[in-house]
């Protein structure tokens, strides 16, 4: 990790590309120091790839819960529990999946309140909920770091449609 983090800060450099301190952070902070933990987030990340098959994601909350016992402070093994638990909810509607979504995202953000994927799992729990204000607000705090985010594109302009500003939705669908 150290020689990537020194790598990318020397491309940076070159090619005199002037970052702001969040895309500066984005691209050289890797959230764990823990290869193998890094190792579970990334196999719980693709079982949540293919969440139609409801034991992938039963699988992927393992993955993420092994990261997670590896590095506790881990955000971005948090954001992915949140976003498994949420897969979870959708596939078999158990009410308890929802708080336990919720909790996980709100962990990831209090280890790192800038990552984005962290505001995502928010604002998909939120949207999810019905609670489009908070959803569009995660959903704006997550683009603030990461401007191309698909799923965050996508998530507020879902929020916005819900809350009736259907030319921002539109807007931001255009933008996806």
């Amino acid at each position: 990790f150290t020689i990537q983090d020194h790598v990318a800060e020397w491309a940076a450099g070159a090619l005199s590309l002037k970052l702001t301190d969040a895309e500066r952070r984005a691209l050289i902070d890797h959230d764990t120091r823990n290869a193998l933990a890094r190792e579970q987030y990334l196999q719980g990340y693709g079982y949540l790839t293919d969440a139609r098959e409801p034991a992938n994601v039963d699988r992927a909350i393992d993955r993420f819960t092994r990261a997670l016992a590896m590095d506790g402070r881990y955000a971005l093994g948090y954001a992915g529990l949140g976003r498994a638990y949420w897969q979870k909810y959708t596939v078999n509607g158990d009410p308890q999946w929802p708080s336990k979504s919720r909790e996980a995202c709100r962990q990831a953000l209090e280890i790192d309140q800038h990552l984005p994927a962290a505001q995502v799992c928010l604002g998909m729990v939120s949207n999810g909920a019905g609670q489009y204000a908070e959803a569009k607000a995660a959903y704006t705090k997550a683009l603030e770091t990461d401007a191309l985010s698909d799923e965050g594109l996508l998530g507020l302009a879902f929020a916005e449609e819900h809350l009736g500003d259907l030319k921002a939705a539109e807007q931001t669908y255009k933008r996806a």
